[in-house]
């Protein structure tokens, strides 16, 4: 054995310590075994020990490494009872680094392969919200009602409005108008809808001094986070602006006020401090209708809360019947009631 390793370079045999047994013993029953871990505590040990050799006497010193005896490092194939001798220390720095280095690099591409692969509930999160986008009107129709706010000193006086839903060959949208009590329009907002693109959002003013054009203000992102006609609506939550945002999952299923509902959460990427931080809804299972909304803040407190009020079936689309939404940070509330056109 000593004769065959000495044509091998780095264990030449003026390299290379006599064994104390030219030959390996075999182990008596019960020698040998090794307790859980022991063998990567005597891997450890021996680094130490020959990097704190290597560090008195210098790489050329002889360095014996017992914890080697089950490992085979380079060309070294001599085995003996206490485990075998080569010279130096860097074999047996280059197995251990490549092996902690290998396993290092395997334990991160499983995390990067988890943290890559959405969860189940994301993945239907994505179909609802995409399946929710896609639907799109029949027909063209328009609604009108009465929008009201309450706030402390009681409630405003009733604002009249009509919401006008066009279909285009290349998109479909949503017109909201707002009157005065006599009946001029105030305030205008254009939701254009377009499949897998942002909404487009155009609030146009009509109160303005005489002689002066119409002001036109085309929002998108943070920009719909304004009130419409003074109420607690966004322009955004006209346009269902979150249902746009990039993270959504389903977060279970349950009962919300006598319907079958799937509990959808969305999550702002980008919130700001006034705005959205997330939105959990319940979509109804056979109407696709929103049933409650709650929208939370940066810190995770309650923000608004939408509830609509009833749906009625007309021409063959559900329509709904009235709105309500609570602003709690200024405890305020709006609601929106409409007149439905009878089956």
């Amino acid at each position: 054995m000593i004769s065959r390793l000495s044509t091998h370079a780095p264990f030449s045999g003026a390299n290379l310590k006599r064994p104390p047994h030219p030959v390996p013993l075999p182990l008596r029953e019960g020698e040998g075994g090794l307790r859980p871990g022991e063998g990567m505590a005597r891997v450890i040990g021996a680094v130490r020990k020959s990097q704190l050799m290597e560090s008195t006497h210098g790489p050329t010193e002889d360095v014996r490494c017992p914890a080697f005896r089950l490992l085979r490092c380079g060309h070294a194939k001599a085995w003996t009872p206490n485990g075998f001798w080569f010279k130096g220390t860097d074999c047996e720095l280059l197995f251990v680094k490549s092996f902690f280095t290998l396993g290092a690099l395997l334990f991160a591409l499983v995390l990067s392969s988890l943290a890559a692969e959405p969860s189940r509930a994301e993945l239907e999160g994505r179909a609802l919200v995409a399946d929710l986008l896609s639907q799109i009107p029949a027909e063209s129709f328009t609604n009108s009602g009465v929008m009201k706010k309450r706030e402390a000193k009681g409630w405003r006086g009733e604002i009249p409005v009509r919401i006008e839903t066009t279909i285009t060959p290349t998109n479909w949208q949503t017109a909201y108008f707002a009157f005065t009590t006599n009946g001029v329009r105030a305030i205008s907002l254009t939701v254009v809808h377009r499949e897998h693109q942002p909404n487009l959002y155009r609030l146009e003013s009509f109160a303005r001094p005489s002689g002066q054009t119409n002001r036109f203000l085309d929002l998108s992102g943070d920009g719909t986070t304004i009130p419409f006609a003074g109420s607690d609506l966004w322009v955004g939550d006209l346009g269902m602006e979150f249902l746009r945002w990039p993270e959504q999952r389903v977060l279970k299923s349950e009962m919300r006020r006598g319907r079958a509902c799937k509990v959808l959460e969305s999550v702002n990427p980008a919130p700001t401090t006034n705005g959205y931080a997330r939105v959990v809804s319940w979509i109804d299972n056979e109407t696709d209708g929103i049933v409650r909304a709650e929208a939370y803040d940066q810190h995770n407190k309650l923000f608004k809360e939408c509830e609509p009020k009833g749906f009625k079936k007309v021409k063959g689309r559900w329509e709904l019947r009235e709105m309500r939404i609570r602003n709690l940070k200024t405890g305020s509330q709006t609601v929106m009631e409409f007149d439905l056109q009878p089956e």
